[in-house]
């Protein structure tokens, strides 16, 4: 059973998720206006969103679960 600390634990896993896309967004930029490779960055954009995904997906579940 979850409780509404769980829930605040995961919005939090949420939004840290979200300032790491936005950040690796703002490397990835950076890279191409400098000119340099961008494929590393990139792929770990994608580990970024999936991370960020996963945690969306938990915080979901958990706030459903609250609302039975």
């Amino acid at each position: 059973m979850y409780t509404e600390a769980d829930l605040m634990l995961a919005d939090r896993h949420v939004a840290q998720a979200e300032k790491h896309v936005f950040m690796q967004e703002v490397i990835i930029g950076r890279l191409l206006r400098s000119g340099l490779p961008t494929d590393i960055a990139e792929a770990l954009l994608v580990t970024f969103n999936e991370a960020l995904s996963t945690h969306r997906a938990r915080k979901n579940s958990i706030a459903a679960q609250l609302d039975h």
